[in-house]
């Protein structure tokens, strides 16, 4: 397929392709090195890429994909968002990841204009005020700083379509959402499943309660309820760590890590379903924090809940406070009954919380 374009927007500048593919232009930052050296070995017909997945799927590890599923992938999405030739796509996601990588194929495969700006907690900054009615994906940190400010609501209004993943989406920011005019999708998918498999439509008369998969593709559960992805492309399913409530083989709702759960006198419960009513309290108090629910061990019980918040301590009076509503709000079994503290939380090479550092950082 020939090139629509003869250039890409990159940092609020125009690349010519031809100086990309010439190796003229090599990037002054390393975001910009990578995204030219993907778009040389896509345009000069690179068959087969390697990818380092997040484990999503157990142990972090590299998987070849190839170019007829990254285009499949990119298609299907496309088709289901209304997304086609000559609109603009706003990258400002890392390529070396997934999420960025698809963003490229989605425009060198289907003629999109690429519009591409260094990875950051608030992308609309960077961007031109007359880019609009393009599409972006976005991760849930970066759309709710940019839902924080005023000024860039009229342009995610103006955007065509928003996808958002990464990470799970809390129910505070699926309330802002749903303000916006422009339609905002929750994607679920992986390395593994060459991006996106699923989208939920979080905004509008429309809004979705659960994922619903995209054409070709669809889910089952194993014996932990952890999904199972069955793709039209792949010789075999997909096994996921992800526990999963089915609603029917093509729409699912997702409860947590199966490896997150945690274990209480012999009742399991997912620590991402805690987060998200907790979230709801924090939020009512005031209190805007990285947080997340792990465990400790227990004498009697084997582990117990704790919640674990990013910096300073509370203070007392508020702790206490906290503690208090979180037991009036959750079952007995599951409200946390200890805060724990860290100046900062790590996190993996793509940005999400370090679930497992973090919890060995506490304990």
């Amino acid at each position: 397929m020939s090139y629509l374009f003869e250039s890409i927007r990159i940092n609020q500048r125009t690349v010519a392709i031809s100086a990309i593919l010439s190796g003229k232009e090599t990037g002054r930052t390393l975001f910009e090195s990578s995204v030219f050296d993907f778009i040389r070995l896509w345009l000069n017909g690179t068959t087969t890429f390697t990818q380092q997945t997040s484990g999503s799927t157990g142990v972090p590890k590299k998987i070849t994909i190839t170019r007829n599923q990254m285009i499949a992938s990119a298609a299907r999405t496309l088709k289901a968002i209304g997304v086609g030739e000559a609109d603009a796509a706003l990258l400002c996601l890392h390529p070396d990841f997934i999420a960025g990588k698809m963003m490229l194929v989605r425009a060198l495969a289907f003629n999109l204009k690429i519009e591409a700006v260094e990875p950051s907690s608030d992308p609309l900054q960077q961007v031109r005020d007359d880019f609009q009615n393009g599409f972006a994906a976005f991760v849930p940190m970066q759309l709710q700083n940019m839902l924080d400010n005023p000024q860039r609501i009229n342009q995610l209004n103006r955007m065509k379509v928003i996808l958002l993943g990464g990470a799970p989406v809390n129910k505070t920011l699926v309330k802002k959402i749903s303000t916006l005019q422009c339609p905002v999708f929750a994607t679920y998918g992986m390395t593994e499943t060459v991006s996106n498999i699923a989208l939920q439509k979080l905004n509008g008369p429309d809004a979705q309660k659960n994922f619903t998969t995209l054409p070709q593709i669809s889910v089952s559960t194993d014996e932990r309820s952890c999904l199972v992805i069955h793709l039209p492309d792949a010789d075999l399913p997909v096994i996921t760590n992800d526990v999963a409530e089915l609603v029917s083989k093509t729409s699912f709702r997702i409860r947590g890590r199966w490896d997150h759960v945690i274990n209480i006198g012999g009742i399991k419960i997912n620590p991402e379903e805690l987060e998200q009513q907790a979230g709801v309290i924090l939020q009512a108090k005031g209190i805007v924090r990285p947080f997340l629910i792990g465990s400790l061990p227990h004498e009697k019980l084997g582990e117990q809940p704790v919640l674990i918040m990013e910096g300073d301590p509370l203070g007392p009076e508020v702790e206490a406070g906290l503690i208090e509503e979180l037991k009036q709000q959750l079952k007995q079994h599951e409200a946390p009954r200890q805060i724990r503290y860290l100046t900062k939380f790590s996190c993996t090479a793509s940005g999400k919380l370090n679930r497992p550092e973090i919890l060995k950082a506490i304990r």
